[in-house]
């Protein structure tokens, strides 16, 4: 069986590509959205001990083979957003040496509702 028929979620995966530099150096950052197929599997799940108000999850991500992902990247499903963690992973078929599917790490970070300074990074919708 092909990993890409388990994939029956979908998922809205955004990529940043550089559009131009201003006149300072700086890069102008675009930002490409597209729906693609995938698959979400939890891996891990805990609070933050340093702070009561903070949870943090960790999925595995599965991807078609050709999607155009990367450590930068950011995927939203079912209304949650979360962040690759580092580059996704090519996986290979062990005879054919073809890629079957990507696989990622992905993390959201969760904040209370009641104290939404609490967190670095943007509270997940639930």
């Amino acid at each position: 069986m092909r990993p890409t028929r388990l994939m029956t979620r979908l998922a809205t995966l955004r990529t940043a590509t550089l559009e131009s530099v201003d006149e300072y150096g700086n890069p102008r950052i675009a930002y490409i959205e597209r729906t693609v197929r995938c698959e979400m599997q939890q891996r891990t799940r805990d609070d933050d001990t340093t702070d009561a108000h903070t949870q943090l999850e960790t999925f595995a991500l599965f991807l078609p083979p050709n999607t155009p992902a990367d450590g930068w990247s950011q995927v939203a499903v079912d209304g949650a957003v979360y962040e690759l963690v580092g580059p996704p992973w090519h996986a290979r078929h062990p005879r054919t040496r073809k890629v079957t599917h990507l696989e990622a790490t992905i993390k959201a970070t969760v904040c209370c509702p009641s104290t939404p300074k609490c967190c670095s990074s943007q509270p997940r919708k639930r």
